[in-house]
């Protein structure tokens, strides 16, 4: 289907960063600047150009029925890079999503590696509770260390 120049519009977007959703997806947010009253003007959408840099503007070719090009002839076109208090606004709230994607990354794998672990060594704790006497539950400490260490 060809599609002619009267069926696009070329519509600026600035790229705001990265951002959490309640579910804790990242969202790449971009202003739509020439959005109609009562239209929202920001855009949450999956990565939609690669390596965008907060603060950076795009001409979009828009369809009629709101879809966007993302590849080919049409693509987004960079324009400029803005700069300023509020780019740098934005770029916290870029770094602070995905340094909080990350810390969810990590608490999620450590938890998984605490339950291995601890179903791994419930027979152990379970002979440890038995020894009443610090020094042998010392001792057995040590050789547990000793065996982790010479592995």
């Amino acid at each position: 289907m060809n599609i002619t120049t009267d069926n696009l519009v070329i519509e600026t977007w600035t790229y705001l960063g990265r951002r959490l959703t309640q579910s804790d997806a990242v969202r790449y947010v971009w202003l739509h600047e020439q959005a109609s009253e009562g239209e929202n003007n920001y855009l949450h959408h999956k990565q939609v150009v690669a390596n965008a840099a907060v603060g950076s503007r795009w001409d979009f070719t828009v369809q009629v029925d709101g879809s966007y090009f993302v590849k080919g002839e049409n693509r987004p076109q960079f324009r400029e890079q803005l700069v300023g208090d509020q780019v740098i606004q934005w770029e916290i709230r870029d770094k602070g999503a995905a340094a909080t994607k990350q810390m969810l990354a990590n608490a999620k794998k450590a938890a998984v590696n605490r339950e291995g672990l601890q179903e791994l060594l419930a027979p152990l704790i379970r002979e440890m509770r038995k020894v009443r006497n610090f020094q042998e539950r010392s001792a057995i400490i040590a050789v547990v260390i000793d065996i982790l260490y010479s592995t």
